[in-house]
C-alpha cells in the first residue's frame, strides 16, 4: 500500500507563515524483500526454476511553497547555493537494509522559458541510452546461461529507464544538482542510519514551480546481524523501521522543516516473499 505523511500532518492547516514550506513522503509501506539480491547466477540453476525479478520502488517527497520571496516572504528562502538540502533515511536495526539505485527530481512538462531543459534532456539520454542498451543486449545473449537470472537484470534496467522520465538532467544548465550517499552525524537517539541528501541550486525554486518533488529507486534486503563468536543469526522475520525526511531551506535565516533534528516519519514493513510450489 502506499501511504503518505506530511509536516504539517494536516496539510488542510498548512500557514506559510507558519511554516514557510511543506515537507511530505510517500511510497510503499509494505515491500517484497529481494531475498537473492547477492546472487549473481545462482548455482546449479536451470531455465525451469524462476527467479524472481528484483522488486524496485521508488519513495517520493514533496517540497511545496507559496512562492513568495524577498520581503514578501517572512524569510528570505533559496538565497544561498545550494538553496535547499533534502535528507532521506533508512534504519539499520529493523532485519532488513536498502541499496539505493537511482535518485531524481522530477519536473512537468512543458517548462516554463526552459528550452535548453530539453535539449539537456535529450543529452543526457545520448548518455544513458547506449548504457541501456548494452546491458539488455548483454542480458539476451546472456539468458541461456543464466536462465531465468536474466529477467532481473532486464526487469531492473527497463525501471531506471523509466525513472529517467520527467526528470531533471544533472547536467542541466542553472538547474545543477546532485546527491550524495549520507549517514546520520547528530545525537538523533535512532542509532546510525544510512541515506541521501540531495543538493538543489536556487534556480529550482523559481523555475520549475513552487512544488518540487524528487524520488529515491532502492530494492530491499533481509539483513541479518552476525554473531560475535559464532555464525550469523538466523534470519528473523523483518521489523517495521521508520523512514525519514527533513529539509533545509538556505538563506537569511536557515529554515528547517520539521526540524534539524526532526523529522517526517513513514514506518515500512518489508515481507518475505511467498513461498511458490
Amino acid at each position: 500500500m502506499i501511504e503518505s505523511a506530511s509536516h504539517p500532518k494536516d496539510l488542510h492547516a498548512w500557514d506559510p507563515a507558519t511554516y514557510p514550506f511543506y515537507i511530505e513522503l510517500f511510497g510503499e509501506t509494505s515491500p517484497l524483500l529481494d531475498t537473492g539480491f547477492s546472487e549473481v547466477l545462482k548455482p546449479g540453476a536451470s531455465e525451469a526454476e524462476a527467479v524472481a525479478a528484483a522488486p524496485i520502488y521508488e519513495y517520493w517527497w514533496t517540497i511545496g511553497h507559496p512562492g513568495w520571496h524577498g520581503e514578501r516572504h517572512p524569510h528570505a528562502l533559496w538565497d544561498e547555493e545550494p538553496a535547499g538540502l533534502v535528507f532521506l533515511f533508512f534504519p539499520t536495526d529493523s532485519g532488513w537494509r536498502i541499496k539505493e539505485l537511482a535518485a531524481t527530481v522530477k519536473y512537468l512538462s512543458p517548462v516554463e522559458n526552459r528550452k535548453s531543459l530539453f535539449t539537456a534532456l535529450a543529452t543526457d539520454w545520448k548518455t544513458v541510452s547506449p548504457l541501456i542498451g548494452d546491458v539488455g543486449q548483454l542480458a539476451a545473449v546472456a539468458a541461456p546461461a543464466l536462465g531465468a537470472a536474466a529477467k532481473t537484470v532486464t526487469s531492473t534496467v527497463d525501471a531506471l529507464a523509466k525513472l529517467q522520465i520527467n526528470a531533471v538532467p544533472p547536467t542541466e544548465n542553472n538547474l545543477d544538482w546532485s546527491v550524495q550517499k549520507v549517514t546520520s552525524l547528530r545525537d538523533w537517539q535512532r542509532g546510525a542510519m544510512q541515506g541521501v541528501m540531495w543538493k538543489l541550486p536556487k534556480t529550482m525554486f523559481t523555475e520549475l514551480g513552487f512544488r518540487l518533488t524528487g524520488s529515491l529507486a532502492l530494492s530491499f534486503i533481509p539483513c541479518s546481524t552476525q554473531a560475535v563468536d559464532g555464525p550469523a543469526n538466523a534470519p528473523g522475520t523483518p521489523r517495521p523501521g521508520s523512514v525519514l525526511v527533513n529539509a533545509l531551506l538556505r538563506g537569511k535565516d536557515d529554515t528547517w522543516q520539521p526540524g534539524e533534528s526532526d523529522f517526517v516519519q513513514l514506518t515500512v514493513l518489508p515481507q518475505l516473499p511467498k513461498a511458490t510450489a
